[in-house]
């Protein structure tokens, strides 16, 4: 009897052990955008804060739920930069991808804000009429 005690135990410890590789481990992405509010031309950064930062692999920088850049993860960071956001108010998102060990994330989204530079025609805004 006390020999099946510690089988059962051993089986247990075993399926618990497999059952956890299986699901992976959670985790949490955190995304920060600045500046925000930004200016139209002007270099705005997003990092996506991984937790675990033992969690390695690619993260995708979202907008308009489509991948505007995949950037690898390095410590639990992954950064981008970029000046072609367009002006106006955008939701930002940043998608893990997963690893072997951790599990697939998104994170909530950012509302970030680009201001059209006054003047500029290729921001956005009415497109000025020249007199003949």
């Amino acid at each position: 009897m006390h020999i099946r005690v510690h089988f059962s135990l051993v089986v247990l410890a075993l399926f618990t052990a497999v059952q956890a590789c299986i699901a992976g481990t959670s985790t949490t992405v955190v995304l920060a955008v600045s500046p925000n509010p930004a200016t139209f031309g002007t270099s705005v950064k997003l990092k996506a804060t991984l937790l675990p930062p033992s969690a390695t692999g690619k993260v995708a920088f979202l907008r308009w739920d489509s991948a505007a850049r995949q950037c690898q993860a390095r410590v639990g960071t992954a950064l981008f930069s970029t000046i072609l956001l367009p002006a106006g108010k955008r939701k930002l998102k940043a998608h893990y991808n997963g690893d072997s060990i951790h599990d697939t994330s998104t994170s909530s989204a950012v509302l970030a804000t680009v201001s059209a530079i006054a003047g500029n025609i290729l921001a956005a805004g009415p497109v000025p009429v020249l007199p003949s």
